[in-house]
């Protein structure tokens, strides 16, 4: 009986909400007015116009309206062919219930007629701005103190006022952009006299701004629509956080599924003067799609010479993961070259983009002629959801051209470089590298073909003696982090397909380098030069800057952020902790005995000869023996110096002269630029002759000693370390600053024989016999303890402390191969589409930014010992995600109803509360964990992964981020102002006062 009543309910609904079928639009209409006449409801806008009807939408949407149809419907009456206003009346039945039913599909069916399944394009947007914001990644929003966007927009047409002291009279409204054309670009340009405020305040920095665009989307049939939106870091789909394509790469699109109604796309702006945006949007028309590689390994002298590339994967199904893909071999015309994905197993999640990384190889010779046109060669990339081939040309370079070769990266990430062989080589002899960074945009073939000069009406490629390496990686790097262990990477990886190749005459000695850039490339020259010296012979640096924060208004540290007056002072101290290591300046002691030349164009407007100026300074007064020429009526970039031809602003005379000067000769099997292997005066002059030096560290995990000494560990952690160090005869007298542990290592370049002297460190002597026998064991350090340096034989990462390997701050995260691994295992599936969500935004986040290769996994689909060998990314809280518990269990942080707890502070989810914090993994790897009380909590932590610096961004959780940081309800508004702690973890991974600015 039960289940005949119930039928019989369920056949009554279906009829009710069956009722009604209309033939047209003027029924439909008709039948409404007659409907709505009988409710005795009413319209309640004097004028009927669009922008009254559209207003009164969004009050609905705000529950401030109970029947915003009837002044609809009496607009389509006279408008019936306006398509977005059916779209969003049958959005309003939508909302409404089943009970409305048919004239929701109406009202769809009816925009689907007349603009199609979705629009074209967003005709309307509303702009909120510009309000003021700094250059750190995660500034503060104004707004914010007002409620979410998604809120504000909601009263756009409101006229309400709201507050930036770049506007006249501070006040600020939404105002109307058109969009004319789908192809149209957005152009907002704020009325604020810039040359006023610049001049006023001294700053070019007062010209950045931030505000909001805000457009609707009217959808009238369940799609899944591709989206990208260019000039920007992170745009919204409603709630959904996407990539936006900053660098105008413009071939990224991100899915996302939007049911039949009226759909938002949320735009935070961050530009300077004025903002050219363009967000598209389209169909699905196929769940997956192989992108061209970014770039491809040249074939040298007719062999393969770098063996990888990758094809970027976009898989665009909104629910599904995209598995077993294969790549084989299809056809083309070189039979000789064979295909293989290096990986067994990828999974793609749905909405990533994923580089597979495929590796070649061949037997043999693949050409022996070079054709201008190169080899052709297809391959097949088969998947879960089908397959594609993909055609492929490599070209071909001659044995005495640059020659663009891949590699694998210190991340996993497959990166390019651009090599000359040395100028004179003899076969077997190996021969040192000239490493030669690049400025911004200047990609590595041009870098390195500019290494060139004239003899004879033929260009000469390349340098004498050496080989000439010249890396890239994409983003804002400034050869620091990610930029500067690619370079290094790279050193090593030529060295390797050096050795592999048999028919190459010169090897490749990686110990020994003449550091080189121009630009961003001189400041890389500093900077990898002043952490690496027992590595580098001489430097050149050209036009270079100190730090990035002090380079006109590239990188302003709290200058006119929204943040400057909120945050604390311990707080900037924290940040600047983390960025402090990249600081040239604070390091120019480390380049003592090592040859410096430094050179800049006297007219050069773009990097001003001030920044060389300085460095010249600072090195006389650190002893170091500089070089130093500014060159009248240069600019930045010149190709003649004195002459046509002559090698320019990298390359000419001087340079040269200056190269061959400080060229290793006669070490270990290398020879003079002359093939002179008899020369006595080679390796002596690379001995060190210094009887005083002193070494500075900021943070031991960058750089590698000098004169074989090393900091390891500090008293406190990422303030500057430095050791005095004296020679007198038979001793050796070391006097520490903030050192805890330290070793003594032997150096290639410029180095000590340490176990043939005696050695007073502080108030500690050792005499040479003791030293002497410490040298016989493999590791050995010098430890303080209780004021006494001992001599320990102790594996720091055995002891569960932290060294070099796992050392902060949280980019560090990224400095190795690493995998997102996101929780899925909480009852909340709000929390756990949220976290997938966040996961493919922070994987595409680095994709686009820095190349990077992210890999996403869930939690219950991996085990602890896979992830041994890799640093992880935790995303979910310990009742979301299996493995966050343990790790956490590493801290001193404690989860407890509803709160966390950090020394004797404690934070509950009434304030949105966030963790972000670095964690140990295993004795040498490193855990990001991320997670929070509720999802605005969630939302606020992984914000900190969004890396935007006008016009440009770096890698995700870059730069500024300490160890550890704990959001609040605060943090959108305040930046880091809001944040309720942040701060390092000591050597032990312990809660210090002192490392940290929490008050409680």
């Amino acid at each position: 009986m039960r289940s005949i009543v119930l039928f019989a309910k369920f056949l009554l609904l279906h009829l009710l909400n069956a009722k009604e079928t209309y033939k047209s639009p003027k029924q439909f209409l008709e039948s409404e007015v007659e409907r709505l006449n009988k409710a005795n409801t009413e319209c309640s806008l004097k004028k009927i116009t669009r922008r009254a009807i559209e207003k009164q939408r969004l009050t609905f949407l705000n529950q401030d309206v109970d029947h915003p149809e009837v002044c609809f419907v009496k607009y389509l009456v006279t408008e019936s062919k306006d398509s977005l206003m059916w779209s969003a009346l049958g959005t309003i039945y939508d909302k409404k219930g089943k009970k409305f039913t048919s004239q929701t599909n109406f009202c769809f069916k009816q925009a689907s007629k007349l603009e199609g399944k979705f629009s074209k394009y967003i005709s309307e947007w509303n702009f909120l701005g510009p309000f003021p914001i700094g250059k750190t990644e995660f500034d503060g929003d104004p707004i914010q103190v007002y409620g979410d966007i998604r809120n504000l927009s909601l009263s756009r047409y409101s006229g309400k006022e709201y507050y930036s002291e770049l506007m006249s009279e501070a006040k600020v409204k939404w105002m109307e952009i058109k969009q004319r054309k789908l192809e149209s670009i957005i152009q907002i340009s704020p009325s604020i006299p810039w040359n006023d405020l610049v001049s006023s305040l001294g700053s070019l920095g007062i010209t950045e701004w931030q505000g909001w665009l805000v457009g609707d989307i009217a959808v009238n049939v369940d799609s899944t629509l591709l989206f990208q939106c260019i000039g920007v870091s992170t745009f919204y789909v409603n709630d959904v956080q996407l990539t936006g394509d900053v660098y105008h790469r413009e071939r990224y699109w991100f899915s996302v599924h939007l049911t039949r109604g009226v759909h938002t796309v949320y735009v935070p702006i961050r530009t300077k003067v004025a903002a050219n945006i363009k967000c598209s949007f389209k169909a699905m028309k196929k769940t997956f799609e192989i992108l061209d590689p970014k770039f491809l390994p040249d074939l040298y002298d007719g062999y393969i010479f770098g063996r990888y590339f990758t094809l970027p994967v976009s898989n665009y199904h909104p629910t599904k993961w995209l598995k077993n893909i294969k790549i084989t071999r299809h056809g083309g015309l070189s039979s000789m070259i064979k295909v293989k994905a290096i990986e067994s197993s990828v999974s793609i999640a749905p909405g990533q983009t994923r580089p597979i990384i495929i590796k070649l190889s061949s037997d043999s010779l693949v050409t022996s002629t070079c054709k201008e046109g190169g080899i052709n060669f297809e391959i097949k990339i088969s998947t879960s959801e089908g397959s594609e081939t993909m055609g492929m040309n490599l070209r071909c370079r001659g044995i005495d051209q640059s020659v663009v070769f891949s590699f694998m990266n210190h991340d996993g990430s497959i990166q390019h470089a651009a090599t000359i062989k040395p100028i004179g080589e003899s076969k077997g002899i190996s021969y040192p590298v000239m490493l030669t960074l690049h400025g911004t945009t200047v990609p590595p073939q041009n870098q390195a073909d500019s290494y060139k000069y004239m003899v004879n009406d033929e260009f000469i490629f390349g340098v004498d003696g050496m080989w000439l390496l010249a890396p890239t990686r994409h983003g804002a790097h400034n050869w620091e982090g990610p930029g500067l262990l690619t370079a290094l990477r790279s050193i090593e990886a030529l060295k390797e397909l050096v050795e592999e190749a048999s028919w190459t005459k010169p090897k490749v000695d990686t110990e020994h380098l003449i550091i080189a850039g121009h630009s961003m490339g001189g400041h890389g020259a500093w900077h990898i030069a002043t952490h690496y010296p027992d590595r580098v012979m001489a430097l050149v640096s050209l036009a270079g800057w100190i730090k990035k924060e002090e380079y006109g208004d590239s990188n302003l540290f709290f200058k006119h952020d929204v943040s400057t007056s909120h945050t604390d002072p311990i707080v900037k101290l924290i940040m600047e902790s983390c960025i402090s290591e990249n600081d040239a300046d604070k390091h120019v002691s480390n380049l003592k005995g090592m040859p410096v030349f430094v050179r800049i164009g006297a007219a050069d407007k773009t990097v001003h000869p001030y920044y060389s100026r300085r460095m010249v300074r600072l090195l006389h007064e650190a002893s170091v023996q500089v070089q130093y020429t500014e060159l009248p009526g240069k600019e930045h970039w010149w190709w003649d110096t004195s002459k046509t031809n002559d090698g320019g602003a990298v390359n000419d005379e001087p340079i040269r002269d200056f190269v061959t000067k400080h060229l290793l000769t006669n070490q270990k099997g290398s020879c003079s630029v002359d093939g002179n292997c008899e020369n006595e005066e080679g390796w002596s002059k690379y001995q060190s002759s210094d009887t005083e030096f002193v070494l500075s560290t900021v943070n031991p995990a960058l750089g590698s000693g000098l004169k074989g000494l090393r900091i390891l560990q500090q008293i406190i952690p990422y303030r500057t370390s430095d050791i005095k160090v004296k020679k007198e005869g038979e001793k050796i007298t070391l006097i520490t600053t903030n050192v805890k542990r330290f070793e003594l290592q032997d150096s290639s370049i410029r180095g000590i024989d340490w176990e043939n002297y005696d050695i007073y460190i502080d108030d500690t002597h050792y005499p040479q016999s003791e030293i002497s026998q410490m040298y016989q064991h493999q590791l050995h350090y010098f430890k303080l303890r209780d004021g006494k340096w001992l001599i320990t034989h102790e594996d720091i990462y055995k002891l569960g402390e932290r060294g070099p390997e796992n050392l902060g701050p949280a980019r560090r995260i990224a400095e190795k191969d690493f995998i997102l691994v996101v929780g899925s295992s909480g009852n909340n599936e709000d929390i756990n589409k949220l976290l997938l969500e966040s996961s493919v935004y922070i994987a595409n986040l680095f994709l686009l930014t820095s190349d990077t290769i992210a890999n996403i996994v869930l939690d219950i689909e991996i085990t602890a010992n896979q992830l041994e060998n890799k640093n992880i990314i935790l995303l979910g809280s310990p009742e979301e995600n299996k493995f966050t518990g343990d790790y956490l269990s590493k801290l001193p942080v404690r989860l407890k109803d509803n709160s966390i707890t950090l020394g004797t502070c404690k934070y509950t989810n009434q304030t949105n509360t966030g963790l972000f914090t670095l964690a140990p993994h295993g004795q040498r790897n490193l855990a990001l964990i991320l997670f929070g009380s509720n999802k605005e909590g969630l939302k606020d932590v992984i914000s900190l992964a969004k890396p935007t610096i006008p016009p440009m961004t770096r890698s995700p959780f870059s730069n500024l981020l300490p160890d550890y940081v704990i959001s609040g309800s605060e943090s959108r508004w305040k930046g880091p102002g809001g944040w309720q702690c942040a701060g390092f973890w000591d050597n032990e991974w312990k809660y210090q006062q002192y490392l940290s600015s929490c008050i409680c």
